[in-house]
């Protein structure tokens, strides 16, 4: 497997192999960099196909790119003695820091959609469907006008002072 850049005129103008598997599609940055999830590295390549940077990070969906730059994407922790994998929706900044990450519920198989308010929607394997605010908080969890009071319907309310 291959990841190519073909010009304007239909011309190949450079191919990197990835060391492994290619998980979704790449994402392009204004700058012109690439970035695409190479099973177990996420990876940036400069627009002559030139390494910007990678990192260790077991992925598994393509990524999505947010307006502010932070690359968004399914990942998984370590492999556990007992009981399964933990998995997480992970964001990065745009130079490959960790920039928040919160385990969910099943694997990152597609690259999740961003809204225009930077809410962050995606899907696991388990069947679970998530709706994250950019701040790595998931808004189904907060409190919000509803019978029971809030998404576990525990009927509580907690006061800040």
């Amino acid at each position: 497997m291959w990841l190519f850049a073909i010009g304007r005129d239909g011309k190949q103008r450079w191919m990197v192999r990835p060391s492994n598997v290619l998980r979704g599609s790449p994402v392009v940055d204004d700058a012109g960099v690439i970035y695409f999830c190479d099973s177990d590295f996420v990876k940036a390549i400069l627009p002559d196909s030139q390494s910007h940077w990678y990192l260790r990070s077991d992925c598994n969906s393509g990524p999505a790119l947010a307006a502010d730059g932070t690359l968004y994407l399914g990942t998984n922790g370590p492999e556990e003695r007992q009981g399964p994998r933990k998995s997480f929706l992970t964001g990065f900044t745009p130079d490959g820091h960790l920039k928040w990450k919160i385990e969910i519920h099943g694997m990152v198989r597609d690259a999740p959609a961003i809204a225009s308010d930077g809410t962050i929607f995606f899907t696991t394997d388990k069947g679970y469907a998530y709706a994250i605010s950019d701040a790595g908080s998931p808004p189904m969890d907060s409190p919000w006008p509803r019978f029971q009071h809030d998404a576990q319907n525990s009927g509580r309310i907690q006061v800040y002072r």
